[in-house]
C-alpha cells in the first residue's frame, strides 16, 4: 500500500482538529507512537487514511526519540507540505524532552523511565 497515495485525503480530516491545551498523551500499539488525545481521528476512516495517519504518527515518536526512522520520512515531510499547521507538528510534539521519553517508557514497559 502506497501511504502517500492517500495523504490527500486525510489532510482536509486533519484541518478539523483542534488544539487543546489539556490533551493528554496515549501510546497506540498500532502505530507503536505516542498520540495526544486532540489528534484522535480514527473513527470513520478507510484502513488507508488509518495506516497513512499511523504512520505519521510513527515517524513523528521517532523523532521523539531522536532516532528517525526512514521509512515514514517522506510520508512526513509530504503532510508538512501540505498541511504544516496540524497541531501534530507543533514543536512541543515533535521535540525530544525527557519527560516525552521517561512518558514513552512508562507506556511501553508499564516502567517510568528516561535518558
Amino acid at each position: 500500500m502506497n501511504l502517500e497515495e492517500h495523504l490527500d485525503s486525510l489532510v482536509p480530516l486533519l484541518r478539523t482538529l483542534k488544539r487543546d491545551p489539556s490533551a493528554g498523551v496515549f501510546y497506540d500499539v498500532m502505530s507503536g507512537a505516542l498520540v495526544w488525545t486532540d489528534e484522535k481521528l480514527f473513527e470513520g476512516l478507510s484502513s488507508e487514511q488509518m495506516g497513512c495517519l499511523r504512520g505519521i504518527f510513527h515517524y513523528r515518536t521517532s523523532l521523539l526519540k531522536g532516532a528517525p526512522e526512514g521509512r515514514y520520512e517522506a510520508l512526513w515531510n509530504r503532510l508538512k507540505a501540505r498541511y504544516p499547521d496540524w497541531i501534530g507538528f507543533s514543536a512541543s510534539r515533535c521535540t525530544p524532552s525527557r519527560e516525552l521519553l521517561a512518558l514513552y517508557a512508562e507506556l511501553t514497559t508499564g516502567r517510568r523511565g528516561g535518558p
